[in-house]
């Protein structure tokens, strides 16, 4: 009988052992991958990136310095800011800013015409505008 069950123990160990070291040699090793994170002039991000394990969820804010706005991301099509991705390839990703336009609106009151002339300032692109108005003269 003491045969008999030291048998059954050592067999039971010898399955034990065996199947702990079968599993651990099936185990895949985690997988990285690269994020790289950019910006355009006119603007700042919250991470440059890393190196992440595959299915990690990253977070990213693009927040627009004074007189620009967010447009996007480049190498990932989407404007969502904060963009939330899942990391599982190598990736580049950019936000992208332009410079803020504001609208011009021009009222007249009375007789009299508007003309719009477009002037370059030479500093960088930006472009101002003349306007001149005349007035009707009208005779009583």
């Amino acid at each position: 009988m003491k045969k008999i069950l030291l048998f059954s123990f050592a067999f039971f160990l010898l399955i034990t052992c065996k199947k702990d070291v079968f599993d651990e040699q099936t185990e895949a090793p985690a997988a990285f991958y690269n994020l790289a994170v950019s910006s355009s002039e006119g603007g700042n991000i919250s991470t440059t990136g890393g190196s992440y394990e595959s299915g990690s969820i990253i977070t990213i804010t693009a927040t627009p310095e004074q007189e620009y706005v967010f447009s996007g991301w480049m190498g990932i099509e989407s404007t969502e800011n904060p963009l939330t991705i899942t990391v599982n390839s190598d990736q580049n990703i950019a936000a992208s800013f332009q410079k803020r336009k504001y609208p011009l609106v021009v009222n007249v009151n009375g007789a009299g015409t508007v003309q719009e002339e477009i002037v370059s300032t030479g500093i960088s692109s930006s472009v101002s505008f003349s306007i001149h108005f005349t007035k009707n003269e009208t005779s009583y």
